[in-house]
């Protein structure tokens, strides 16, 4: 095993790269995979992987060789702003309460359970979460990629964005 495995899905011309940096140091020490629908020059501090034209979720099922060995993946769309975030002490959160994929609060969520107005320090079990920034234990990571795959979907490069949030729970309970 690698240990811990971050996944930036996807990367392109319009990312804040500034802000996608300030991101990745937060992992320090974990493997970096950022995965990418058009060519990026320099300018972010990750293995940057390519495929013409991917929509994210067929980016993400291409990830699947690059984190097979890996323990714990942490998932961030593209250069999604964290704030206040510890990737460990989450972790550490998160097998404490048995949880196998878990997201902190996010700015701008979709949905208010997911938002700002709850405290740092609280843990909720909620019937779906966002993928904005999400971290998987175990096999979450595995299930997740198999409720994307191709298989699913009939598709290896046209991988519809969505969705996905809603029928994690039932795919892949736990």
């Amino acid at each position: 095993m690698f240990g811990k495995c971050l996944v930036v899905s996807a990367i392109s011309s319009h990312t804040n790269f500034s802000q996608l940096n300030m991101t990745l140091s937060l992992f320090g020490g974990w493997s970096r995979y950022c995965l990418s629908h058009e060519r990026i020059f320099g300018g972010v501090n990750c293995r940057v992987f390519y495929r013409d034209g991917w929509g994210w979720s067929s980016l993400l099922n291409s990830s699947s060789v690059l984190t097979r060995n890996c323990e714990i993946v942490a998932l961030i769309l593209d250069d999604v702003k964290l704030l206040n975030v510890r990737p460990n002490r989450l972790i550490r959160d998160m097998k404490s309460y048995n949880i196998t994929v878990g997201s902190p609060r996010i700015l701008g969520s979709s949905h208010s359970f997911m938002s700002h107005k709850y405290s740092s320090s609280c843990v909720l079990r909620t019937p779906m979460i966002e993928f904005f920034f999400t971290i998987f234990i175990e096999g979450s990571w595995l299930c997740f990629l198999k409720m994307m795959s191709i298989n699913a979907f009939g598709t290896s490069k046209y991988g519809i964005g969505w969705g996905y949030d809603v029928c994690h729970q039932s795919i892949c309970p736990g």
